[in-house]
């Protein structure tokens, strides 16, 4: 195993928040992800739903999760767990035993799946409010999956109980983070680093965007990580301006740049780290692009020094586009102040910010104000596509009682720093 196991106490800490916010009397179900076929016998990688994650540690598919409050208040989780027969097992390995998938997550009541329905039934009969699970998420599509199927059949099933939404107690949840959560990140950045290092001794004139990420996978792979956390974006030239750019196919050029955004998977958590290289035999920052660099570094400083308990993502966003704007008009790139408020988005059209955690654009309300434990991306960019240029930096910043910590901040981010890390 790559990477130590969270403690089974985690996962039951997060079942017990959950039961603790559930009505009296109330059974909420969530279930894991399926398999997906994508071309003949093949499958897609399994990914777990990451809200059953949260609660179970498991990434077994076909099982569901079942939390019970009776009316006395007395509370019980319960998880359904399918087998393979042992044809399966020969093509696809097992799915985690009912005593390896105790162990991972700390329940004790596991049944076979095929008990789901009549267990279920006689819980619910008894209830009077049911939690059902839906996917929600700000960026998220209506899509099948065993979660959405499992919806529509209890829907049917039970039309005359209240219903309440299981996935915002989860996101509440998730949306601060725990000491265990934060010492996976923080390895998950680490490893982000070590990335880095490996692959800024080999950007030079005649580099391929794609040898590049061959080289920060097998870097991430070598120090223990379990791959991308995501689909590297490593933008060479005018590349660098288009936000998700993935092909990643390009030869980097004497004179230009490189923007790559990227992070490592460790555990079941991200880290989500943008940097930007200048590509020239010296190692060094043109002119322009050192105006460019340090204007986006200007705001990043602004703005994560904005971050604290009690203030308003609205404020911390409004404060934020006047940053880019005084930026903006000193690069040249408006005539005056007014104008660069009216046009902003031209040069910077994506958000300042968003949650990490399980999920790389991890869930949280943007709603609400700050708060100690949430852990934020702050990545402002400005793309002039006119000139080719395009330049974002990142990094992972939690937010603490006093004020906030990068939690990157080892990684070179100062032009001086820069350039000393491609001259090594």
């Amino acid at each position: 195993m790559r990477h130590p196991a969270i403690n089974p106490s985690f996962y039951e800490k997060n079942r017990q928040a959950i039961l603790k916010d559930m009505q009296l009397g109330s059974v909420a179900v969530i279930a894991a992800n399926k398999n997906f076929l994508h071309n003949a016998d093949s499958i897609f990688p399994f990914m777990q739903n990451s809200d059953f994650l949260y609660l179970t540690g498991l990434h077994d598919d076909e099982c569901i999760l079942v939390l019970e409050k009776n009316k006395q208040g007395d509370m019980h989780a319960h998880l359904f767990l399918a087998q393979l027969s042992k044809k399966e097992q020969i093509w696809h390995g097992n799915r985690s035993s009912f005593e390896e998938a105790s162990k991972k997550s700390g329940l004790s009541k596991i049944r076979p799946i095929q008990e789901f329905e009549e267990t279920f039934h006689l819980l619910a009969i008894e209830a009077k409010t049911l939690y059902l699970y839906d996917h929600e998420h700000p960026h998220a599509r209506r899509y099948e999956t065993a979660g959405s199927l499992l919806l529509e059949k209890l829907l049917a099933a039970y039309p005359l109980h209240p219903k309440k939404r299981l996935a915002a107690l989860i996101h509440r949840k998730r949306m601060i983070k725990t000491e265990e959560e934060l010492w996976y990140i923080e390895k998950a950045i680490a490893i982000s680093l070590k990335g880095l290092e490996h692959v800024a001794g080999r950007l030079r004139p005649g580099a391929s965007e794609y040898a590049l990420e061959a080289e920060l996978s097998y870097a991430y792979l070598k120090e223990g990580s379990l791959g991308f956390a995501f689909q590297p974006i490593i933008a060479g030239g005018d590349k660098s301006c288009i936000l998700h750019y993935i092909k990643n196919w390009a030869v980097l050029k004497e004179g230009s740049h490189v923007l790559i955004d990227s992070g490592a998977r460790y555990g079941d958590y991200n880290a989500d780290i943008t940097r930007f290289f200048p590509i020239s035999a010296s190692g060094r920052f043109s002119a322009r692009q050192k105006a460019v660099y340090q204007a986006v570094l200007n705001v990043k400083t602004q703005a994560e020094s904005l971050l604290a308990p009690g203030l308003s993502f609205a404020t911390y966003k409004k404060k934020c586009l006047i940053f880019m704007c005084e930026q903006l008009l000193a690069l040249g790139l408006f005539k005056d102040l007014a104008a660069a408020k009216k046009e902003c988005a031209q040069y910077f059209m994506h958000g300042i910010s968003h949650f990490l955690g399980i999920d790389v654009h991890d869930v949280g309300s943007m709603q609400e104000t700050m708060q100690a434990g949430m852990l934020l991306t702050v990545e402002p960019g400005i793309y002039i596509q006119e000139e080719g240029l395009g330049i974002r930096l990142e990094d992972d910043v939690l937010v603490t009682a006093t004020g906030s910590k990068n939690l990157s901040a080892s990684i070179p981010l100062e032009i001086d720093a820069v350039e000393e890390m491609l001259n090594k």
